[in-house]
């Protein structure tokens, strides 16, 4: 991975690259003290008193513990609007300065708290923000609250971006990151910026088409996640965003792998078809990277992409043996409950930890728990 972090000549402000493993490069901006620190607590002790949403997040479908401030230029949380209204101008402008793609038109669109407690989800996989131009991770917690947080990698490696109170990350929507909490607590405020005149992805759909029709299967990715977030009841545009996620895939991209195999399963674009499933799946699963063997690890744990559709070809495989579907596996793969074993301790081993309570608890033939939200087992449910 290719990795830098630049200072620039306001000393509170360093630029930021990342490229080599997908053949593109993307940079991001690193802000100390963006809002100040008496400000983020304030924030923080204020979200500490109110109701966090835990539906399912569309990354990795677990409850996702945030808070809309507002949503798509709504107010959800009108007292929260208030009191960020004089960050979030800053905010705006400090976006539009240093973020290229926004070329000074950026206008905030989405507004949320998040938090990684202990008993909630502490990492979120690596992804990108199809559905903004560019974002704003503004940090509500003293970098002392917690060990590991926000990171930005290339699917093989991965860089952890410190962030004391009151910093901030300001990074384009093809800034593939994450977070990966490993101890005590994070609480962080994100803002979605979106560049046309509404706070509408219909104006922003062509970001990427250009490097996507040259061939690039990152740019493909990237394109098929804009028509997706911008179309999602357009059953043509749907079918469109598939056909872009199959030739990203097809080129070996592994989100687009993991992503087709995901839409063939719940027939999200694409016909519903498990063997489609389980091939994009397994094939997503035997990932490395360009680096071969190992590709993968690096000195952040976490889910990555291998492991994440390991586990979720696991519990499909599994699903399907409980329900007597026919086995979407070749024949000469053998047992679908033994092919689920190894697949969960694949998983398990490269830091996924359902897969890692699934095996400690050997619950790896059965139903899903009432309280567990794995992406194939809540689309499976509504299948069965």
């Amino acid at each position: 991975m290719v990795f830098s972090l630049q200072p620039t000549s306001d000393p509170s402000v360093a630029i930021g690259t990342i490229g080599a493993g997908l053949r593109w490069n993307s940079s991001f901006a690193l802000l100390r003290s963006a809002v100040s620190a008496e400000k983020a607590a304030a924030l923080l002790a204020a979200a500490r008193s109110l109701s966090f949403e835990e539906r399912p997040d569309s990354v990795d479908g677990l409850p996702s513990h945030e808070l809309y401030v507002v949503k798509d230029g709504e107010i959800r949380v009108a007292s929260l609007a208030r009191r960020t209204q004089a960050d979030l101008t800053l905010l705006t402008d400090l976006v539009n300065s240093h973020t290229p793609v926004c070329r000074g038109l950026c206008r905030p669109c989405t507004s949320l708290l998040r938090r990684y407690v202990p008993g909630e989800r502490r990492a979120h996989p690596e992804h990108v923000d199809g559905h903004a131009a560019a974002t704003a991770v503004v940090s509500l917690s003293r970098s002392g609250d917690y060990s590991g947080g926000f990171f930005v990698g290339d699917l093989r490696e991965r860089a952890l971006l410190p962030l004391g109170r009151g910093d901030a990350v300001l990074h384009a929507g093809d800034v593939l990151h994450g977070v990966d909490v490993r101890d005590g607590e994070r609480w962080s405020w994100v803002v979605w910026f979106l560049s046309g005149p509404r706070c509408s992805l219909g104006d922003a759909v062509g970001w990427w088409q250009e490097r996507a029709e040259a061939g690039q299967p990152f740019a493909q990715y990237l394109h098929a996640r804009r028509l997706a977030h911008a179309h999602r009841r357009d059953s043509k545009l749907a079918a469109a965003a598939s056909g872009w996620l199959r030739l990203s895939a097809l080129d070996g991209f592994p989100l687009a792998m993991l992503g087709l195999g995901r839409a063939h399963a719940a027939a999200e674009g694409v016909p519903l078809d498990l063997r489609a499933a389980a091939l994009w799946l397994g094939r997503a699963a035997a990932w490395r990277g360009e680096g071969g063997e190992g590709g993968e690890v690096s000195s952040l744990g976490g889910a990555r992409v291998g492991a994440r559709a390991a586990y979720e070809l696991a519990r499909l495989l599994l699903r399907g043996e409980e329900n007597g579907w026919p086995s979407p596996l070749p024949v000469e793969e053998g047992s679908v409950r033994e092919r689920a074993r190894v697949l969960l301790e694949q998983a398990a081993a490269d830091g996924h930890a359902s897969a890692r309570e699934l095996l400690e608890e050997d619950r790896v033939g059965d139903t899903c728990a009432p309280d567990e939200a794995e992406p194939l087992c809540a689309r499976f449910a509504r299948l069965s």
